[in-house]
């Protein structure tokens, strides 16, 4: 154990962890993103409002009790570089992490209230091969991780898709479209 220690304090003054948003040397505390970046990220404060704009986007088109968003996203910003670090370099407990964030902040709303179990958006298997992980199931472990529930895994990717990046929100719906089939 005292070894142990000992080679993790050398590790960290030869590699240093630094934040994924201002690449600056982290914390002994934290994890990822230092907390300046944390408290400085764009919250929407959705999840405090009644029906809000998540919520009006998807009203009628599917049928939810609730539905949020975390940060706001733009194209090359902090909540982008998150986004495009868990998903597309290879950091799945970056987005597990940002999972503890956002049930953090949600919980004390009883946004989670009522919730059995939460379903990840699945990936194609041959999308998730090549990935490695799925990015919604490591977003979902983090907060399940808090709010005490089961991550289930009841819904596949039975076709693949093309990448949504460059498509707007009704060429979006269409490339997924009997995409997803429940167990």
């Amino acid at each position: 154990s005292v070894l142990m220690n000992l080679f993790d304090d050398i590790l960290s003054i030869l590699f240093p962890q630094r934040c994924h948003i201002c690449k600056g040397h982290l914390g002994e505390h934290e994890k990822f993103i230092c907390q300046k970046c944390i408290d400085t990220l764009p919250y929407t404060m959705y999840h405090r409002i009644l029906f809000n704009p998540v919520e009006q986007r998807f009203a009628g088109i599917i049928r939810f009790e609730r539905a949020t968003s975390l940060l706001t996203y733009t194209r090359n910003s902090d909540t982008a570089k998150i986004i495009h670090d868990f998903k597309y370099r290879e950091f799945p407990s970056l987005a597990t992490h940002m999972g503890v964030i956002m049930a953090k902040e949600l919980y004390t709303s009883g946004f989670f209230n009522d919730i059995d179990c939460i379903i990840p958006v699945p990936l194609h298997f041959i999308k998730r091969i090549k990935r490695g992980y799925n990015q919604s199931y490591m977003l979902a472990k983090g907060v399940a991780s808090v709010i005490d529930c089961h991550v289930a895994d009841n819904l596949y990717a039975r076709r693949h898709h093309s990448t949504q990046t460059a498509k707007n929100r009704y060429e979006r719906w269409q490339n997924t479209t009997d995409t997803f089939c429940v167990k």
